[in-house]
């Protein structure tokens, strides 16, 4: 067991390309700068880079991959993704809700 730390990965890039008419050709892809992580506490965001952790130096990157969609109620999901961090790959189920904002006028 481990001390829980709420944080953020603030150099990412992200690809979304869902439809909730559509599950089955949907997908969600995230990469991520293990150096861009944010605790709110320097020392803290320095010690997760150190190879004990996050190994920054050597695996510079997390990242998460969807491999499929199911529906969970109205606007809501749960996805089944791919999470590689340092090099070892486990699946993950997230829960999301799906809401589509109006078009903004310019």
């Amino acid at each position: 067991a481990g001390l829980e730390v709420a944080g953020k990965l603030d150099s990412r890039e992200v690809d979304v390309r869902f439809d909730p008419d559509n599950l089955p050709n949907s997908s969600i892809r995230a990469t991520a700068e293990v150096a861009s992580i944010q605790t709110g506490i320097d020392i803290r965001n320095r010690h997760l880079q150190r190879s004990e952790y996050l190994d920054a130096t050597h695996h510079p990157y997390i990242q998460v991959r969807s491999t499929s969609f199911r529906k969970a109620g109205k606007n809501r999901y749960i996805g089944r993704f791919d999470l590689t961090i340092k090099a070892i790959t486990k699946e993950v189920m997230i829960p999301f809700s799906w809401t589509l904002l109006p078009s903004a006028t310019w």
